[in-house]
């Protein structure tokens, strides 16, 4: 497969400036031809790899990058129809961005690997573990999100909500891109934006075109990763790290479902990056205990 060093000038200087990555680490990778994926490998050590969730690229990982790469082997990457990656194909899965995975861990030549999702990014890492199995992932994270992410049946649930809200969300990327893009950035974080943090989120989100970013809204909508979730629970050191606003429900689905993964609560939808002292504690204490992590602990 074709390596190209790739230059990431486009990144504002704002958010350079916090960057780790620079241009030696990053590299696009072709994974059929004409299609690539752009990714950065940053450090050394046990490999990390984040996977992004919809629209959103491997910047949103910048803090989680500084943090570990001191001390791990960092790896973020664009997902296929995002960022920096092809955006040349008719047709987008969270089974093709697994299947994208499992090609940048060949090319990486890692025996083992942390996986870590957010949000549909963890509809990609399910996907993945759906058609290549567990065989080299060390360990596992999920960042706030469902593996069925629509349910019209009666009882507890965990996913999107209403037919309803999802009604208005494809209306709002379809028809005013701008003002959706604005309210769901702003709706990830606690806090107001400052207007360069606005600007630079929705940047990142709008460099997805939108026939894309529908074709992926759509394909997560009607997926269901039930299986692989409880299956890496059980045989992999697990960890999800909830979101406050959908705890109630998220919570107590995965002590039923997955009683053994650890689950921990923290801020909004972005909380690694709007919180990332206290994101990146709990990761390194889960990092932590995975070393010495046996079966006979679970």
């Amino acid at each position: 497969m074709e390596i190209v060093k790739f230059n990431i000038g486009w990144i504002t200087a704002a958010v350079l400036s916090t960057c780790v990555a620079s241009a030696s680490s990053a590299a696009t990778l072709e994974v059929e031809p004409g299609s690539s994926i752009y990714y950065v490998d940053e450090g050394r050590g046990t490999p990390i790899l984040f996977v992004p969730g919809w629209t959103m690229t491997s910047e949103v990982f910048v803090k989680q990058q500084a943090a570990f790469a001191k001390t791990h082997r960092v790896i973020v990457l664009d997902p296929r129809g995002q960022g920096r990656s092809s955006k040349n194909g008719s047709q987008y899965t969270y089974i093709q961005q697994g299947n994208d995975i499992d090609k940048l861990i060949q090319h990486l030549g890692v025996d083992k690997i942390v996986l870590v999702g957010w949000s549909y990014g963890c509809l990609a890492t399910y996907a993945y573990v759906r058609n290549h199995g567990l065989g080299k992932i060390s360990s596992y994270v999920c960042i706030d999100q469902s593996p069925y992410p629509l349910d019209i049946k009666g009882g507890p649930k965990w996913n999107e909500g209403p037919l309803t809200d999802t009604r208005d969300s494809f209306n709002g990327i379809n028809y005013d891109r701008a003002e959706f893009t604005a309210a769901f950035a702003q709706w990830m974080v606690k806090r107001k934006l400052k207007p360069a943090e606005l600007r630079w989120i929705t940047g990142i989100m709008e460099s997805t075109p939108t026939g894309i970013a529908v074709q992926l809204a759509a394909d997560a909508l009607f997926s269901d990763y039930r299986p692989e979730l409880e299956k890496l629970s059980q045989e992999i050191p697990s960890l999800h790290v909830l979101g406050e606003e959908d705890a109630a429900t998220a919570k107590p689905w995965l002590e039923k479902n997955a009683p053994k993964a650890k689950v921990e609560v923290l801020g909004r939808h972005m909380m690694f990056w709007e919180d990332s002292k206290a994101f990146n504690k709990i990761f390194s204490k889960f990092l932590k205990k995975t070393k010495t992590w046996k079966a006979r602990d679970r």
